[in-house]
């Protein structure tokens, strides 16, 4: 019987398998790979494509950076655990960075898409915002898919343990309220420039719709700031943990000190009782570390009320810095390094917070010159004009942040100890504990700081007032509001989300002037691929959401009567 013969294989699959057809099929490979980037470059900037390139560099910058901050610091970096974690989880198509490339060229390839089936208008605004809607929502989409949807330095991580509303809260929070902020702010200065380019309108109603802007800004950074401060000191788990670290490192106040500010606000420590041995002994072992007696911290001896009987107490303690005037002493609340003078312990911390906000704000304003094309251009025509401008806006801003430091110092001591107990009609009456707690001093002090923010230039004010209102807004919201276990909060908060995402990409394409700060730099960059223009106040406002018309021609001799007349075709 014959044998068999096996199915011989084809030349083509004889070929793929030799090593020789293996490495002329991978240096093809190669080859395409490189003439990508020939494509790639060749794509207009406002293609989806590289829109969605951008803002997936950008987002991972975001993600990354504060990660790998601490290492770049050092100079070493290695692949820790913690690094490797970070990466997988920002480089997944769950991640941030993918989100956000799918919200911004998404939302272009679909405006795209739909101008080239002739549904859409290139300068329709509402179209633009639908577009961006639905690929915004594709984006949050991405990141509930996660897990664990927290982005290092965007939103707020969980805590190892749930401990009031930072351990239950949303984790994207954070960025939403962000959004929140920024495409309110994006309305209202749209509003403001449609207003203040009236052509019926007189050049002054101009000059006074922004000077009120201006003061807008200022007193929005103020009702904000006294909000942040008394959260800081009696809800901190309320604020971003960095935040309150961050506070903690300009304040320098002893963690027993706050503990027992928020022991008279919750009614476990009072003047003359001991109500709570645990909370009773805060102020005492404060007192014996710092080098006092232990009886100066004492709730049981230290004296409620102004007065004779405090000057009988403090004689009994021996202590002089208080004559006439009850209350915690001054040296406590002030630090050893200050002593019993409340004037010294304002300046002297105004002058620390002043050389801190100095390293803070240099690099803020040198970094602008450095980056932008028509700055350093300036610089090397004008360089002692823009240093001497650079160390004046620095100057400027590390003395609005040691003026926000000094003054609420100098109005809490002035509270409790200088001005108000030594009040003739007030004196003996008015007790320490209200003074102590969270409606007297310290409140009166969150008031004051705030109006520090008037140092700042106008600019400056808006986009220090745009980085406080989210932290402000988050210690309003209630645990239960915010709790990761509330569905129909989830629900809002992604729609929120999604509609500010989608408002401010619609806004950097059609009305970039509206945005402000870094916001308008983040956004014009991943929309345009350059950094945006210089605001001006002749720019057009934002068509509200209708298709933009064609400018009126300016007069044309008859013979061209019929030619103006036609439509040009182009948009």
């Amino acid at each position: 019987m014959p044998r068999a013969c096996p199915p011989k294989m084809s030349d083509a699959s004889s070929s793929r398998a030799t090593p020789e057809a293996r490495r002329a099929h991978l240096e093809e490979l190669i080859q395409q790979l490189q003439r990508v980037p020939d494509g790639y470059d060749a794509l207009p900037s406002s293609h989806p494509l590289k829109i969605a390139a951008r803002t997936f560099s950008l987002g991972l910058s975001f993600s990354l950076v504060p990660a790998l901050l601490g290492q770049l610091l050092s100079g070493k970096i290695r692949p820790t655990a913690k690094l490797r974690a970070t990466l997988a989880r920002e480089l997944s198509p769950t991640g941030f960075p993918f989100a956000m490339a799918v919200a911004f060229g998404g939302g272009a390839a679909l405006e795209s898409w739909w101008t080239k089936s002739g549904v859409h208008s290139p300068t329709s605004s509402r179209d633009s915002l639908v577009a961006h809607a639905l690929s915004s929502a594709l984006a949050m989409g991405l990141i509930d898919l996660r897990a664990k949807a927290w982005t290092h330095g965007i939103a707020s991580a969980p805590p190892p343990r749930k401990q009031g509303v930072s351990a239950g809260s949303s984790p994207t929070l954070d960025f939403t309220l962000l959004l929140l902020v920024r495409a309110l702010d994006s309305i209202v200065q749209s509003w403001i420039r449609r207003e203040s380019t009236r052509p019926n309108k007189r050049p002054e109603y101009a000059q006074r719709i922004k000077w009120l802007d201006a003061q807008l800004d200022g007193v929005l950074f103020w009702l904000c700031s006294a909000r942040i401060m008394w959260a800081f000191f009696y809800l901190p788990q309320t604020l971003p943990r960095s935040y309150v670290q961050w506070i903690n490192a300009l304040a320098r106040i002893d963690p027993r000190l706050q503990l027992a500010l928020r022991a008279v606000r919750d009614g476990t420590w009072a003047y003359g009782q001991a109500r709570s041995a645990s909370e009773s002994a805060l102020l005492q072992t404060l007192a014996t570390s710092m080098g006092f007696p232990a009886d100066w911290g004492n709730p049981k001896l230290l004296p409620a009320h102004s007065g004779t009987t405090a000057d009988i107490a403090w004689a009994k303690m021996g202590l002089k810095s208080r004559p006439g005037v009850g209350g915690i002493p001054c040296e406590l609340i002030h630090g050893r390094k200050y002593g019993a003078s409340c004037t010294i312990n304002a300046t002297g911390r105004a002058a620390q917070a002043f050389f801190q906000a100095l390293a803070i704000y240099a690099p803020v304003h040198a970094l602008p010159v450095l980056l932008s094309e028509a700055r350093r251009r300036k610089l090397l025509r004008r360089p002692m004009d823009v240093l001497l401008r650079t160390t004046t806006n620095t100057s400027r801003s590390a003395a609005f942040l040691a003026s926000f430091v000094g003054l609420i110092w100098a109005t809490i001591c002035a509270s409790r100890t200088g001005v108000i107990p030594r009040i003739p009609g007030l004196r003996g009456r008015l007790s320490h504990q209200y003074l102590d707690g969270p409606h007297g001093a310290v409140l009166f002090g969150c008031m004051v700081c705030g109006l520090s923010i008037f140092i700042e230039t106008p600019s400056r004010r808006g986009e220090i007032a745009l980085y406080v209102m989210p932290r402000a807004l988050r210690s309003l919201l209630r645990g239960s509001w915010i709790s990761r276990d509330n569905r129909p909060a989830h629900l809002v908060e992604r729609t929120v989300a999604v509609l500010c995402l989608a408002w401010l990409a619609m806004a950097a394409k059609h009305d970039a002037g509206s945005l402000r700060g870094l916001s308008r730099w983040v956004l014009s960059f991943a929309m345009r691929g350059r950094a945006p223009p210089p605001p001006s106040g002749a720019v057009t406002p934002m068509p509200a959401f209708t298709p933009a018309r064609t400018p009126t021609p300016p007069p044309r001799s008859p013979k061209h009567e019929v030619a103006a007349a036609e439509p040009s075709g182009q948009l």
